[in-house]
């Protein structure tokens, strides 16, 4: 019994026209998956995303259409029957792993941009921290902070600061694919951000021990 061609050659009128198709899915996977990522790399903190979501179904469309093209114009042939089928279980597998491969460095790029453009409003408070709670104190956006939050998708301004004469932890509210969200907190006696998520009850003790000894005020980043 004869093996099944995987591949059949086609007329060029059926290739030109594949070719277009191919390239143009192929075109509209990219600018989908450059979209979602400039939202997640500019998004507020988060732990996962709904972006994420689409990244899954977007990067197996984009490998996908890759070899597809890529047979097009080289081989000259349609895919079809069972080596499309094989490179489309490919592409998904592929795929899953490439999205899931971009969720840490595009939450990590969200994060740098936290860091920096808050570093002005940190040094305000290091600088007032014998009465950095309003009416003494009032802050100021410069103008790392007001292209900070020109950029940031949707950021959550109202923040917690507990403080002391030597000490501050000032923490805010991050997002999350579930509804829990997370929290974001920087201790000044360690200079480190850290986030985590709401659920996590060791990281919430962790911050909790933190505020012991400390007075607490609400503040709003500025404008």
């Amino acid at each position: 019994m004869a093996e099944p061609t995987p591949t059949i050659a086609a007329d060029p009128a059926a290739l030109r026209r594949a070719r277009r198709v191919a390239a143009a899915f192929l075109l509209i996977w990219l600018a989908a998956a450059i979209y979602l990522g400039i939202r997640l790399a500019f998004a507020w903190p988060y732990m996962m995303s709904l972006a994420h979501l689409g990244l899954v179904l977007v990067c197996p469309g984009i490998l996908f259409q890759a070899v597809n093209l890529f047979v097009l114009w080289r081989r000259r042939q349609i895919l079809r029957g069972p080596l499309r089928l094989l490179v489309r279980v490919l592409a998904i597998v592929g795929g899953l792993f490439s999205a899931g491969f971009l969720v840490a460095p595009l939450e990590a790029q969200s994060m740098a941009r936290f860091e920096r453009g808050l570093a002005p409003f940190l040094a305000q408070v290091k600088s007032q921290l014998a009465a950095p709670c309003p009416p003494q104190q009032s802050y100021v956006a410069n103008v790392t902070m007001r292209t900070y939050f020109a950029q940031v998708d949707s950021p959550i301004r109202r923040v917690a600061l507990h403080h002391d004469a030597k000490r501050f932890v000032l923490a805010a509210q991050g997002r999350s694919i579930d509804i829990d969200g997370i929290t974001i907190y920087y201790d000044s006696v360690s200079a480190k951000w850290i986030k985590y998520h709401n659920d996590d009850r060791v990281a919430a003790d962790v911050l909790e021990a933190l505020h012991k000894g400390l007075e607490q005020c609400q503040l709003n980043l500025p404008e």
